[in-house]
């Protein structure tokens, strides 16, 4: 939504010129599923089986990631390039962006699903694929991108790209303020969808991961602190179902997650497995038995990692 409504705006501004390179470029970090139609989840064999078998992925608190930054880098930067911006922008504006950063933080929560573009990647079997023992799952991402109800985005790792982004935000919510300075309900939303794109930012050092990011938004009660679910929309429009936020002992503490449907009722969204190149027979088998029932392709990691002897393991 936010490329369609920069470019929307530049052209009323411009009296239907079209947006020039400078102001589409920061926004190039919108994923594009007609680009890259399937999608990757490196995992354990327990996590293959539970998400084949339940037709689900999990969408967790953005706080509980391995990295522990995750929306504060965003956010400082963003903070550091808004106070030495060159774009000028008017009181109002930039008071309503501060309100709205700080409902962000306070009132909200990001519940997100790790992807990758990478196919059979050594980094990636390694820090998410169970030390190569585990499984990499295939999914549709058009069908993400059409059905689930999320926002997607192509994470990105680069700080003066984040910087630039930032820029032709601010000229956005200018540009907003001056056509209508009484009418601010489109400002207001265009800055909230402004914000929520901080979460597509991460440290340069996660770079190998080239991750695509699933999200859902879900808000937090002021008065009991629990979150809600407030649903999601496909790409025709129709609205998706709420789905009850549930609590997990997760790696990083007490974490709160949703279940994410993978299936339609009449498709499902998993496409493939691949195995890790030092799976077990034995983890090999149960997988094969946990899907032996969906039309899924099945293949081998073909990495020439040396396999350690039974005594080893």
């Amino acid at each position: 939504m936010i490329p369609d409504l920069l470019a929307k705006i530049w052209r009323r501004r411009q009296k239907g010129s079209p947006a020039p390179n400078n102001i589409i470029e920061p926004i190039a970090h919108h994923f594009d599923a007609s680009k890259t139609p399937t999608l990757y989840h490196y995992t354990s064999c327990s996590g293959a089986i539970g998400i084949v078998a339940n037709q689900e992925f999990w969408l967790s608190d953005f706080s509980k990631t391995n990295d522990g930054s995750e929306f504060i880098y965003a956010r400082d930067h963003f903070i550091r390039c808004y106070q030495s911006r060159s774009a000028f922008v008017e009181e109002t504006p930039r008071f309503l962006n501060t309100i709205n950063l700080i409902n962000l933080e306070h009132s909200a929560c990001m519940m997100i699903g790790c992807l990758t573009d990478r196919v059979d990647d050594f980094g990636l079997w390694g820090q998410y694929g169970d030390q190569f023992q585990g499984c990499m799952i295939g999914i549709d991402a058009t069908w993400l991108e059409a059905e689930a109800g999320v926002a997607m985005r192509r994470v990105n790792y680069d700080l003066p790209y984040l910087e630039k982004f930032v820029e032709a935000g601010l000229m956005m919510l200018q540009s907003a303020y001056e056509r209508s300075t009484t009418d601010l309900s489109e400002l207001d939303e265009l800055s909230k969808f402004y914000l929520l794109d901080l979460f597509a930012f991460k440290d340069e050092r996660f770079r190998f991961e080239s991750e695509v990011r699933i999200s859902r938004l879900v808000s937090r009660s002021t008065e009991t602190g629990e979150l809600t679910d407030i649903g999601g929309h496909k790409s025709c429009g129709a609205s998706t179902a709420q789905l009850p936020v549930l609590k997990r002992n997760g790696l990083y503490g007490l974490t709160e997650f949703i279940k994410l449907p993978l299936s339609d009722g009449s498709k499902s969204a998993i496409r493939s497995i691949r195995f890790g190149p030092n799976i077990s027979t034995e983890n090999r088998m149960s997988v094969l038995q946990a899907v032996k029932d969906f039309d899924i392709e099945i293949s081998d990691s073909d990495i020439p990692i040396r396999r350690k002897s039974a005594d080893q393991q």
